[in-house]
């Protein structure tokens, strides 16, 4: 952050929360500033729901993402078939409820919105469920026994075509990533976070879009 920077902003909560004048921008600026660790407190703690600091949170939470992964997985683990690789989809759905935390997509920020914009809250609540179907699907408790925790699963949890979509991971990894794991474990990592990074971008998607659908209906 420069020296000599200067930030307009309003010392009314909402217009902090909705990044008004330049709030947005001082957030930004702020968290330029922060190493990794940092940058995830700062984000998560801080409330904001404004569009233009979207971007930054996407950024961050998918850093998030790669931890996240190596802490649910067993890279290690004895051979298998790479679909069966054990994922704990626990840890996914957590993620999925702190970025929608951090998006201003959980029905506490969902309330806030409707009082700021005066739009109502169950408008809101059914747009948010139209534009996330895979976090909706994720989230749904209407499974009688719960499934196996592995990337087979993971993978129909975050998509509607469980087969098409793990292959576009495996592409993704093929020809897209160098990473410094070599071997198996490696492999599986990034199909892990290719679908945790697939359902953070469908977040901040929707995050942009009901922002607009709350202030220009």
């Amino acid at each position: 952050m420069a020296a000599n920077s200067t930030f307009i902003i309003s010392d009314q909560a909402d217009d902090l929360l909705m990044g008004k004048f330049d709030a947005a921008r001082l957030k930004i600026a702020i968290l330029s500033q922060f190493n990794d660790l940092q940058q995830q407190a700062f984000v998560i703690c801080c409330p904001d729901m404004s569009p233009d600091f979207v971007i930054e949170k996407s950024r961050v939470l998918k850093k998030m993402a790669w931890v996240q992964a190596v802490d649910a997985m067993d890279v290690n683990q004895g051979p298998c078939l790479l679909v069966e690789t054990p994922v704990k989809i626990a840890m996914a759905r957590e993620l999925c409820k702190r970025a929608q935390k951090c998006f201003g997509l959980d029905e506490d920020s969902l309330t806030k919105l409707a009082a700021i914009s005066g739009t109502d809250v169950q408008d809101l609540k059914i747009f948010v469920q139209r534009n996330l179907p895979m976090c909706t699907k994720l989230l749904s408790d209407d499974t009688d026994c719960a499934p196996p925790d592995n990337i087979r699963t993971l993978a129909s949890l975050l998509s509607k075509n469980s087969s098409t979509l793990l292959t576009l991971g495996l592409a993704n990894w093929s020809f897209t990533t160098t990473i410094p794991v070599m071997g198996f474990g490696g492999k599986a990592l990034n199909i892990v976070v290719y679908f945790l990074c697939r359902m953070i971008d469908e977040q901040a998607e929707c995050a942009k879009d009901l922002h607009n659908f709350a202030f220009n209906k």
